[in-house]
């Protein structure tokens, strides 16, 4: 079944955050399933932006703040 497939190739990609279900014609649950991983998408890349900057230190200048990575 088709749903199925998006279904399992949807498990491997953490990229894609848009995808036009309409006329798929795939079952509910699947649609469900794959909007809920493009919901997980969205959600790692707003976390990825958000993360806390830098502490700021007194001899600091607003260029130096940055995004602390991992």
């Amino acid at each position: 079944e088709a749903g199925k497939q998006l279904q399992e190739g949807m498990t491997m990609n953490k990229t894609l955050m848009e995808f036009d279900l309409r006329l798929t014609d795939i079952g509910a649950e699947n649609e469900y399933a794959i909007n809920q991983m493009l919901h997980n998408n969205r959600e790692r890349v707003r976390n990825a932006i958000c993360r806390p900057l830098k502490v700021i230190k007194a001899n600091e200048v607003p260029s130096d703040h940055y995004l602390v990575t991992d």
